[in-house]
């Protein structure tokens, strides 16, 4: 503008008929409130494309009308819901890391969060969240003497820049920037 005085940029169109959509994704909603949604479900419920969905969930939700109930799932609930939130299979790592500074073996890490995958340890690992480390021959699970298996796996153990904003109650972003695990103050 500064540039061409005359020239003046076209405002945004408004949303058309989002006020209708919103009211129509929050009576869907409320016809189930206990169970939970994903954008690709809500979009194929209402007809619309995901772009769409996407959009108007985003908005709803700063508004406060929806809330995740597991972020890394991506699953909406109402907010007005009796819905316990979840936290991802990555905010649990750093949660069970947290109270062990000398870190914990993968597998005994896996099945005390309940984790199918070492995918959200390996997330953690690429942000540099959780120091590197490396499946080694003798990770593979073994069977005792009694016919158990048995597993020995790699340490997994926070960076001690992770650990330090942690301690200070500085948030951890992800890729997208979005707020992996919030300050001490926002839980």
């Amino acid at each position: 503008m500064k540039a061409d005085p005359v020239y003046w940029p076209r405002p945004p169109r408004p949303a058309e008929r989002s006020n209708a959509n919103a009211e129509a994704v929050m009576a869907l909603m409320r016809a189930d409130p206990s169970r939970a949604w994903t954008i690709s479900q809500l979009a194929r419920k209402r007809r619309t494309t995901v772009k769409v969905m996407v959009h108007l969930t985003g908005v709803m939700r700063d508004r406060g009308d929806l809330m995740f109930k597991n972020v890394g799932e991506g699953l909406l609930v109402l907010r007005t819901s009796d819905v316990e939130v979840e936290q991802s299979d990555t905010q649990l790592t750093i949660g069970k890391l947290i109270g062990a500074p000398n870190g914990v073996e993968l597998y005994a890490l896996k099945s005390a969060i309940g984790m199918a995958s070492d995918q959200p340890v390996r997330t953690l690992q690429a942000i540099g969240v959780v120091e590197p480390f490396e499946l080694r021959e003798r990770d593979r699970p073994v069977r005792d003497s009694r016919g158990r298996t048995k597993r020995k796996g790699a340490l997994v153990k926070l960076t001690p820049d992770a650990l330090t904003k942690i301690m200070q109650g500085q948030p951890i972003y992800d890729r997208r920037g979005a707020i992996l695990w919030p300050p001490a103050s926002a839980k």
